[in-house]
């Protein structure tokens, strides 16, 4: 990018004032960014634990109908 596409203000005050704002723009970036990956390692965590707790060994169905073969097998 050179000097003609991107004017700066001849005034120092206002080319303060736009360094800040600037800065204070790339710090909120920053801390989307920080925010992004925590929540894409919580998205991570969470989709382990729902394969977790759609395994056939946790599946409340399942669990009954393994009780429910177990007893008539006792019955016999």
């Amino acid at each position: 990018m050179n000097s003609s596409e991107f004017p700066l203000p001849d005034d120092m005050d206002q080319l303060k004032s736009m360094v800040r704002a600037m800065a204070a723009k790339a710090a909120r970036a920053d801390a989307l960014e920080r925010e992004i990956e925590t929540l894409r390692a919580r998205n991570v965590d969470t989709d382990e634990r729902i394969k977790r707790l759609r395994h056939p060994a946790l599946n409340l169905n399942h669990l009954f109908a393994v009780c429910r073969l177990r007893l008539q097998r006792e019955k016999r």
